[in-house]
């Protein structure tokens, strides 16, 4: 495991173990510390729990505890030896009010609210739609399309803390990317939506062999690669979710009101 994908790795823990930190708080990694981050360390605005590797989900839980215990707060900022730190988003703008539109009484605002959902195929049709009601719920939507253009102008009418992502579903280089982009921009993902598809339809005696290839790489391979590498970060956050439930369960307390990711 390189420097970097262990700094990766501990992004998913950090989501999942906030049942014990703040209720759907995110993290971002920074590769070095900045003169600002810094500045609001030494200035008491936030403390920092310092690994030296990445730790297990439940080692992560027991430090975190024993760093609230010593410092009677929850970290700002978790630093590797590398300079780079997992910096926590303290005052980001909630997605609902980012989103277009409201939603009604009585919707699923409680369950969607700062939940991390990749949306494949999102730059138009039903995947903008998708994009454009779970962003009204509170969700944080990465709109991934091979139209990046098209993506980049979603992104900017939910506006923040809403991403664009270029992804070329078939493609297992560009579906690892865009994955690791949204675990080093908001921690971790909650929700996958595989929607990207494509059609090109024909006799069998007359479709071309790229235009099968093209339909099965986006509609069958797409799919594939999307939850293969949307399933680890998840798994990820799952045990640290779980590492966190069996703290609770074994103290009878928790440090914060919320729920696991």
């Amino acid at each position: 495991m390189t420097a970097e994908s262990a700094e990766l790795a501990l992004g998913p823990l950090l989501r999942g173990a906030s049942f014990l930190f703040r209720a759907g708080a995110r993290f971002h990694l920074k590769q070095a510390a900045s003169a600002a981050d810094r500045g609001d360390t030494a200035a008491g605005r936030g403390t920092t729990l310092e690994l030296a590797r990445v730790p297990s989900a439940e080692e992560l839980v027991q430090l975190y505890e024993d760093h609230r215990r010593t410092t009677g707060e929850d970290p700002h900022a978790v630093a590797f030896p590398s300079g780079a730190r997992w910096v926590r988003d303290n005052d980001a703008p909630t997605a609902a009010g980012a989103a277009p539109g409201s939603a009604p009484d009585g919707s699923l605002n409680d369950v969607m609210r700062d939940r991390v959902v990749l949306i494949t195929g999102a730059a138009q049709g039903f995947g903008w739609e998708l994009a454009r009601g779970l962003a009204a719920q509170g969700a944080v939507i990465a709109l991934a399309d091979m139209n990046i253009d098209g993506a980049r102008a979603r992104a900017r009418e939910l506006g923040a803390p809403h991403i664009a992502l270029e992804v070329n579903v078939g493609d297992e280089e560009s579906v690892a990317a865009a994955l690791n982009a949204v675990v080093r921009r908001f921690g971790g993902l909650d929700v996958l939506v595989s929607n990207a598809g494509v059609l090109r339809a024909g006799s069998v005696k007359e479709l071309a062999l790229n235009d099968f290839r093209f339909v099965t790489d986006v509609n069958y391979v797409g799919f594939f690669l999307m939850a293969k590498y949307a399933g680890r970060v998840m798994e990820a956050q799952f045990n640290a979710s779980e590492a966190a439930r069996r703290r609770v369960d074994e103290t009878g307390q928790r440090d914060t009101p919320g729920s696991p990711v």
